[in-house]
This record gives C-alpha cells, structure tokens and sequence, in this order.
C-alpha cells in the first residue's frame, strides 16, 4: 500500500483506449504442437507488467489503471488522461513555447523514459500527441504500454508507431512477425542446432524447454530520436508533425534518408518546412539536446540516462522509484514535501468538498465500476462496436487446414487513436450526500492512541445488511475503500484496528492488502517470489500445457466447439 497513492487531480480524468488483436488461423498450432493462445489474452498478460510500472509513482508517466478483453479480440486499456498535449499546445498556445519551456519538457520526458529503459521497456509510439500536459504544465507520458503488451506490433495488424516520430532503424527493420514475439531469433541462435551447424549447439526442444522471455523489438535509443523530432517540431512550429502532406510511403523514404545524408538534422528539417527564420530563434542549449537525439546512428545516441548526466542538463544520477510494495517497513515518509498551495487552490478548499477528489485513481474506478459503468457500453457509444451479420463476414475460401482468405476487413479492427473520457455523473450522483466526516475518518483519538471514539464506533445501518448488497452498495463501499486505506497506511501501527474492522466485512477493493496484514506478512515479499525458480522444466509443465486447451475448450462429436463446465465433464 502505497504512503501517496496516484489521485485524479491536476486536470486529471479517467479514459479508455481500444485496439484489436490480430486473430490466429483456425486450428493452428504451435512449436509444441498445442493451440496458439490468443493474441488478445498474451496482451492481457503482458498488460500486467505496465500496470505494475505504475505502481511506481513516477511523476511523468500517466498511470495504467485495467485492461479487459472483450470479443473478437478487442483489448480495452483504462488510464489516466489529460486534456492538453504538446499538439493542442502548439496549435493554441504557441507564444509560450520558449527556450525554457522545451528544455523543461526534455527533462521531464527523458527522466520517464529513463526509468522505462531501465526496466526493459522501449516507450516505441512517443509522439507529440503522448505527451500530455496536466492543469500545472507538468509533462505526463502516455500510451507507454502499447508497444510492451502488443510485443511491439507482433499481436496486431496495425503499425504500433507514427512513422513521422520513428527512428531510422525501426523503419529499416520492417513490420514484425509473430515469431518475433514468441521465439526470438537472438534465442534459437544462441541455443545453436547441432544438426545444422555440425554439433556445438545444444539441440532445443520444444517439449521439454521453455524459451527465454521475448526481449525488446526495437533499441531503447530509438525514442530519443522521437524525443528529437518532437523538440523539433516544437521548436519550428509544426503541430501536424514533419511532412503532414506527405504519404506514409514519402514519409518513410524521407526518414530514411536523413540517415544517410549529412549534416544537421534539425537544419534539414527546417530546410524542407521553410522554417529556416524560426532555426535562428532555437536556443543554444535546445539545438544541443536536439543534436543529441536525432544522431543518425544509433551506435553514436545517447541513452536518456547519458543525456541527463550530461553537461546540458547536469544529473548527479538518475532517480530510482521503487514499486509500490505492502507491507513495508522502510519509512515511508522520508520524501513527502508539504504541499504548497497557490491562490486557486485555496479558493477551492472554500467550496464544498468534491467526494472524487479524495479517492485514488484505482478506487475511482472501482466505485465507477460499481456505480453501473460499462467500458464496452462507451465503446458502442462512440461507435467503435459495430456488429455485423456473420453473413456479411464469411470468408469467401477456406482451406483445409483451416485457413481463410477472401474477408472483407473490418474497419473496426483497424488501430483507432481516440481517447474515449469515462462519464463521472452517475458515481457523482451516488456520492451526493457523502460528508466530509467520511471522506476524511478519525483513526486517533485525542490522545494520540488507536481511536474508541464516538466517530469510529458509530453504528451504520449498512453493516447490518446482507453482504453481498454492501458490496454494491457506492456510498458504503466509498467509506470502506476510504477507511481501509488509512488503516494500512498506519500499519503495522493500526494492525488492531484493521483486525477490527474486518470483523464486520473487508472491501473488495483492499482486499488483497488487508489480509496480508491480517495474516502478518512481512518482509519482501515480491522479492521472494521472484527469487523462485520458475523457468527451469518440470515434468509437470508437459502436463499442465496439455491441460490448459482442455479446460477452456470441449470439442463435441458434431465437431463443433463449446466452452467447457463442470457440468460438461461430468456428462462426459
């Protein structure tokens, strides 16, 4: 549990992002001759680590919050937004787009490109319309996990990047495959075939091994050539990015070619955009991190962390921000700054006190959530769900092995970048008559020991009720989400006063942390799991990969496949 928690504040609002997957052939297979696991799903899986980096709290990245699969392989992400980006900026405010505003923006973006680096993580769709502004003009990354959980263009049918913002060598390397994603070729390689290259090489097998994890696709380095084109494009006024009246395949041959010729890039692209007046107003320092970015080869960039320890900036290192990890014994309150607050936001605290606004980002949507909120209703809303008669869909030849050809494709499964905002009303409605008394509840009472007073002992109505209606309830499952989570900012301190409380019910929301506390856990508990041994073969991994494809499928005698139940085995 986390001492400050990310909250919707500074402009901030809940979003949702859609895509879908690429679909497998019918009846394939893979090396180990077991169906193929959906892309939709291997995205879900891969989801999970970029909502873990979120747990981390940087400041310059916009948090993950869910994803969910839904049909036909549609992949749904929910994740904090902002309205303004370095697009609407350009285009509405571009007066204040000055020498220390770009160096600013640098900083900002290369330190939350640094900490993905350092995870493993390649950002590979940085463009200006990622990077957002919040209400105090701090830069905020989006759409980091796009590239990560698509692995990088190899579940989908659609480029992850803009080809305007992308790197030389990305474009040189050609559109992904699937093994790309599931065997690295750097892995086979390096496990050798013994059949092929005269022994040497120890032989892989499919049934026994299991290959090591996919690494990145493109070079970390490559978003510091997109951080260039974004400065330069700041710098030289271009809000539609380079060459908008261009076609991708121009495009692509114009970014190649600055590969290969020589010279100053940023001076080329002013050249091309007859912005060559606006090359002279470039300061020194912002033609420097420019220089820096958009050096042709690769060999010869920067990494963001180099970039940020160099003379422009001057970085003694780079900040560490660790997950997010319960329960912790490490002070936690060794990096909070009193907030200071300006003329607005004390006129604020004047008016009457928003719910919302004490809640974190996770508990917003799980009270939306429960409030009646439909991810796939908002979809359809806007259109992006359209369903079509299967009549309209068949293929026009299928081939004995299960491959079709001859599909109209739909336009939905094409990569649309609209950013859906998630409705507010209804949960607002529920919270209404929310006091500030449960927004804000006594833990202590006046003499500083675990609280008897007259606040925490108040008897509610709705704890007397049948569980599974307070657990739909909002405005109860509001006071419980609220309360939980000062308790466990107190652990191990309130340790009795969670025991307490859980005597009555324990939020769903919390769950997870609650009972580690009730159960005592303690010490690094993640580090432990990791510690565990998970890759080496067992002879049960054989069994549980044939087992899996066996629950989630039943094939009948007709031939036709249904989900499988219990119900289903025990007929069988």
């Amino acid at each position: 549990m986390d001492l400050c928690p990310p909250r919707l504040i500074d402009g901030a609002r809940l979003c949702a992002v859609s895509f879908v997957a690429a679909r497998h052939p019918a009846e394939s297979c893979g090396h180990n001759g077991l169906p193929l696991t959906p892309n939709s799903t291997s995205c879900l899986g891969l989801a999970a680590r970029v909502g873990a980096l979120s747990c981390a709290k940087h400041p310059h990245l916009a948090a993950h919050l869910d994803c969910r699969r839904g049909k036909h392989e549609r992949v749904v992400v929910v994740q904090e937004h902002f309205d303004r980006s370095l697009r609407t900026q350009v285009q509405e405010n571009p007066d204040e787009v000055t020498g220390d505003f770009l160096l600013r923006i640098s900083e900002e973006t290369l330190s939350a490109l640094a900490f993905l680096h350092s995870e493993g993580i390649p950002h590979s769709t940085l463009e200006l319309e990622n990077v957002l502004l919040s209400r105090s003009g701090r830069a905020k990354l989006s759409g980091f996990g796009l590239g990560f959980m698509t692995g990088y263009g190899a579940h989908v049918d659609f480029p992850i990047f803009n080809p305007r913002f992308a790197a030389p060598e990305v474009l040189a390397m050609g559109p992904p495959s699937a093994e790309d994603s599931d065997f690295p070729a750097s892995s086979l390689e390096a496990r050798g075939n013994s059949d092929k290259n005269g022994g040497g090489g120890e032989q892989w097998d499919f049934l026994t091994q299991i290959p090591e994890a996919p690494r990145p696709r493109y070079d970390c380095k490559s978003d510091l050539w997109s951080l260039g084109v974004i400065l330069s494009c700041l710098a030289l006024g271009l809000p539609d990015g380079p060459w908008p009246a261009l076609k991708v395949g121009q495009v692509v041959r114009k970014v190649l070619s600055l590969r290969q010729g020589s010279g100053d890039v940023l001076e080329r692209l002013a050249r091309d955009h007859e912005r060559i007046d606006k090359l002279a107003e470039v300061p020194k320092k912002v033609r420097e991190v420019i220089g820096e970015c958009l050096r042709p080869e690769v060999e010869e960039r920067p990494s963001a962390e180099e970039l940020l320890k160099s003379e422009i900036f001057g970085w003694k290192g780079v900040d560490k921000y660790d997950q997010a990890v319960f329960p912790s014994m490490k002070l936690r309150c060794r990096n909070i700054s009193w907030p200071v607050k300006d003329e607005e936001e004390e006129e604020d605290e004047e008016e009457e006190e928003n719910p919302l606004e004490t809640l974190t980002a996770q508990e917003t949507y799980y009270l939306w959530r429960l409030a009646g909120g439909d991810l796939f209703g908002e979809l359809r809303k806007r259109g992006l769900m359209v369903t079509r008669p299967p009549l309209l869909s068949a293929p026009a030849l299928v081939l004995g092995e299960g491959h079709s050809a001859g599909q109209t494709r739909e336009r939905c499964s094409l990569y649309d970048p609209v950013v859906i905002p998630l409705p507010m009303e209804q949960l607002e409605e529920c919270l209404r008559e929310v006091t500030v008394e449960e927004c804000y509840p006594l833990l202590l009472d006046g003499s500083g020991g675990v609280g008897d007073g007259d606040v925490l002992e108040e008897e509610d109505e709705t704890a007397k009720l049948p569980l599974v209606i307070r657990e739909s309830d909002v405005r109860y499952q509001f006071r419980r989400a609220v309360l939980y989570r000062r308790l466990l900012q107190g652990y191990p301190y309130l340790r009795s006063r969670i025991w307490r409380q859980a005597r009555t019910d324990v939020s769903p929301h919390s769950r997870a942390w609650a009972w580690a506390a009730l159960l005592g856990v303690e010490g690094d508990v993640a580090g432990e799991y990791d510690g565990i041994d998970k890759e080496t073969w067992t002879p049960t991994d054989r069994q549980i990969e044939v087992d899996i494809p066996r629950c989630h499928q039943v094939r009948r005698g007709d031939g036709e496949t249904v989900p499988n139940s219990l119900t289903s085995f025990s007929q069988r």
